[in-house]
């Protein structure tokens, strides 16, 4: 039974003592019927959240979602909310693909990678004016600028950009103040919300410190790759929302490396 397989599978690693939280991602995968990864990749999986752990990271996070795994066999197992794993799935709508590196947007103007997460509704951490949203880019797109938006178009925007102050978070449709901001390349690009003012970005370890009234949270679910009519063919490798992750965002970026190298793939973050 499905419920046996279960039992069987997470006792495989009982004297690795996986963390329940590992476990938990494990039962709703087999719950699915989602193919699991191999036991060295639960292992890396399951080192990776105990980093996040141990850096204050993993706690001050809602939603989060891995999708690089260097196994083109995971799509399914990518769509866990691995922070919640009993939230419900991710979607891919129109010409999303999966890749080594993770979910990979297309160049039609319509496919997206829908989060099933509300600002409004679902947010628990992350509130009005402590917020934060941040991903790993594996492989620059070679069309479209938005990596993020909502499905209340231009709200909850991130934009891969060469001088852009077109970022957005919980500030309606109202640009940055303070001048553009460079998010091109490769790697780790977030967007952090410290006062109803202070707005933070990074693109991997260049800070930029931005103004911006904060106004509401948006009433509208995640989309990636996607904006209005505009999407991107970037691959996003992870993804996450919760509170403002500004002082832990460059200890993020080692531990990702580091699992990055574990499971074959480069450390680009």
């Amino acid at each position: 039974t499905r419920m046996s397989e279960q039992i069987i599978y997470i006792n495989r690693f009982g004297n690795q003592g996986l963390l329940p939280e590992t476990q938990a991602i494990i039962t709703r995968a087999l719950s699915e019927s989602f193919a699991i990864p191999d036991n060295s990749t639960i292992k890396k999986l399951d080192k990776l959240i105990r980093d996040m752990k141990s850096v204050g990271y993993w706690e001050k996070r809602d939603y989060i979602l891995l999708s690089g795994y260097n196994d083109i066999n995971l799509l399914n197992f990518s769509r866990i909310n691995i922070k919640n794993p009993s939230w419900d799935l991710a979607t891919l709508v129109g010409d999303i693909t999966y890749t080594l590196g993770g979910f990979k947007g297309s160049d039609d103007n319509t496919s997206y990678l829908s989060l099933p997460y509300n600002y409004l509704t679902d947010s628990i951490l992350y509130t009005l004016d402590d917020a934060g949203r941040d991903m790993v880019v594996y492989q620059e797109p070679t069309v479209g600028t938005y990596l993020e938006s909502s499905t209340m178009n231009n709200r909850e925007i991130l934009r891969y950009h060469t001088s852009s102050n077109n970022q957005r978070i919980n500030q309606l449709v109202a640009n940055l103040e303070g001048g553009f901001i460079n998010t091109l390349g490769t790697g780790y690009k977030g967007i952090n919300r410290t006062s109803s003012e202070d707005v933070v970005m990074f693109n991997k370890d260049v800070q930029y410190n931005r103004t911006r009234t904060s106004v509401e949270l948006t009433n509208g679910t995640i989309r990636l790759f996607l904006n209005s009519s505009e999407s991107t063919d970037a691959v996003i490798s992870y993804y996450s929302i919760g509170a403002s992750v500004v002082d832990e965002s460059q200890d993020f970026r080692t531990i990702y490396n580091q699992f990055l190298t574990r499971i074959g793939l480069s450390p680009i973050a």
